[in-house]
């Protein structure tokens, strides 16, 4: 498959073998790295103390010899997450820049606020970093930690192989997911998963990402997004693949062309309704064609994933998650014992706790969460994860 025409890369294409094979040199090297945790904890900090130093000096050096760049505001080529950190670093008085080698994007930051430095990737964490950074994106090392640990998960487990796979299968109470062990974006993810022809064929293509591939039951339910940070649930947002809703009058192709009219989907941030091979497959999985006229209120899902750039919109639901979710939220984030953490949830109504809602539960977790869901919604009030960040690194 090429990296640019991969249907299953869910509009963000990158290279399968490169992600075959990082999952590989993970699996491999990552019991040498359990073995080692005193010096996860001890030489790292070392490490960071160096690095900021460090980090200061070189950049200067590199862009002198014309091996790199420096960016001092945030540009197209930037992600939402970066903009809306940067965004909320101008607010504050923080300077930040980015430095790129040989100008490639590599979200690589140097920040100041009143004469304190620091340097990081991705997103900044404060203080020693945590033994979870090791294991959190893994989804197959974060079920059987949270099994132990009894927060909820699906049922299911990581298979290697088609005969392992086929067994577990048999098992599991259908619809099944199938997805990579690493990686994000639902990159080569699967669902509504009944008959074993459509599993095996779905396995196959999410081991093309990963040497492990998740198998499970499906959870009822909307995906929530809650975004933990310094163990204290800053967010909670809901994400909806591309649907539209019936009013008992129109076709779905009519409904389509209406939403598609709605000023936020013509961009940057959200898309069109697509109506491509994705949205013919969802429909006829459900009975219906273009021309159906969906009674009122009921929803007509376009698309089993929930990217943006098939449609898929968001709305934030902080203030409506109940206590005891925010609370499961809150004692993840407090297991990780790391300051930044996604978590992805299904489940019926956030609105109820979840102990009185079977086959709902986390899906995965995220050491480098998408903040900008809640800087940028669909619906609903912003929530400003990037504040809640920064207020950890240079308290105010």
């Amino acid at each position: 498959m090429k990296r640019e025409t991969c249907p299953h890369c869910s509009g963000s294409p990158t290279l399968h073998f490169a992600e075959w094979l990082n999952g590989f040199i993970e699996t491999v090297t990552r019991p040498v790295f359990f073995s080692v945790d005193m010096t996860w904890r001890y030489l790292v900090p070392l490490f960071q103390k160096i690095w900021t130093p460090l980090a200061w000096r070189l950049v200067p050096v590199l862009v002198a010899l014309r091996l790199g760049t420096v960016t001092h505001a945030p540009d197209e080529r930037d992600s939402l997450r970066t903009r809306c950190m940067w965004e909320e670093a101008i607010r504050r008085g923080i300077t930040m820049r980015q430095f790129r080698l040989f100008n490639k994007v590599k979200e690589l930051f140097l920040a100041e606020y009143r004469g304190t430095k620091i340097a990081f990737e991705g997103l900044p964490r404060k203080g020693r970093p945590s033994h979870a950074l090791l294991w959190m994106d893994d989804k197959r090392i974060m079920k059987k930690k949270f099994l132990v640990q009894g927060f909820p998960v699906a049922a299911g487990g990581a298979r290697a192989t088609i005969a392992g796979a086929r067994k577990l299968f048999r098992t599991l109470h259908k619809p099944v997911i199938v997805k990579p062990s690493l990686g994000s974006g639902s990159r080569h993810t699967f669902i509504h998963l009944e008959d074993e022809e459509s599993f095996v064929h779905a396995f196959r293509i999410a081991r093309k990402l990963s040497p492990w591939v998740i198998i499970e039951e499906e959870l009822f339910g909307s995906v929530f997004r809650a975004t933990v940070i310094d163990r204290k649930t800053v967010g909670v947002i809901r994400r909806d693949s591309a649907q539209v809703i019936g009013d008992g009058t129109h076709t779905i192709r009519e409904l389509v062309v209406e939403e598609n009219k709605n000023p936020l989907r013509q961009g940057p941030i959200f898309s069109k309704l697509a109506t491509g091979d994705g949205a013919e497959d969802e429909l006829q999985r459900q009975g219906l064609t273009w021309e159906s006229i969906p009674a009122h209120g009921v929803i007509i899902p376009l698309h089993q994933k929930i990217n943006w750039c098939y449609g898929g919109t968001t709305e934030d639901a902080t203030d409506t998650t109940h206590p005891e979710n925010i609370a499961l939220f809150n004692r993840i984030g407090t297991y990780f014992d790391d300051p930044i953490v996604g978590i992805d949830f299904i489940i019926r109504d956030i609105g109820t706790s979840w102990k009185e809602q079977p086959r709902s539960g986390v899906i995965e977790c995220n050491s480098l969460p998408f903040l900008d869901n809640h800087h940028y919604p669909f619906k609903g009030k912003i929530q400003n994860a990037a504040g809640a960040v920064w207020d950890t690194i240079f308290p105010r």
